[in-house]
């Protein structure tokens, strides 16, 4: 996202990525976090402001200020966690 992360395994980090429109995506994957924040709300797209993301979880990553190393690690064990609540509520764990 912003930075390089040190640990180079953060890159491909569940954590790291989020599913977002290809329009977006493509737009928004070269630049800086302060910028891709931009694109998920829909504010800077050739001058002029366009849909935003429709993805809730973007509208939420886009009003941190910063996504750094730790943001990655907590983030990829939120989302560990909730995939593993999942499949044992729904009994797919032995």
């Amino acid at each position: 996202m912003e930075h390089v992360p040190s640990n180079n395994k953060l890159l491909d980090s569940l954590g790291n990525k989020v599913l977002l429109e290809q329009s977006i995506n493509i737009k928004a994957s070269d630049y800086h976090f302060a910028d891709k924040k931009k694109f998920y709300m829909g504010e800077m797209r050739r001058g002029a402001n366009k849909k935003p993301s429709e993805i809730i979880e973007l509208h939420q990553i886009a009003q941190l200020p910063d996504f750094t190393e730790q943001t990655i690690i907590e983030r990829n064990r939120r989302i560990v966690n909730r995939f593993i609540a999942y499949l044992a509520n729904e009994h797919l764990l032995q």
